[in-house]
């Protein structure tokens, strides 16, 4: 059995890693760097609106906000 062969992932399933500029990163690190971007720009959205006057923590909203967006991402790319 040729151990290659059976250590290929198969053609379906993203690629787990990147190249950027002749570097592999990870697919994740990508998809964090969005998603905190991402974030950000809600962060600022919201704060223009007033939806954090209405909120009891808005730093523990911040950090559900990124989680979520990063766990959307994340799916994503590996679903």
């Amino acid at each position: 059995m040729n151990t290659a062969l059976a250590l290929a992932a198969p053609s379906w399933l993203p690629a787990r890693e990147s190249v950027l500029f002749g570097v592999y990163v990870p697919t994740l690190l990508l998809a964090f760097i969005a998603a905190a971007g991402l974030s950000w720009v809600l962060d600022r959205i919201l704060t223009r609106v007033g939806a954090y006057r209405y909120l009891w923590h808005p730093s523990l909203f911040r950090l559900s906000l990124f989680a979520c967006v990063f766990g959307v991402l994340g799916l994503s790319i590996y679903s």
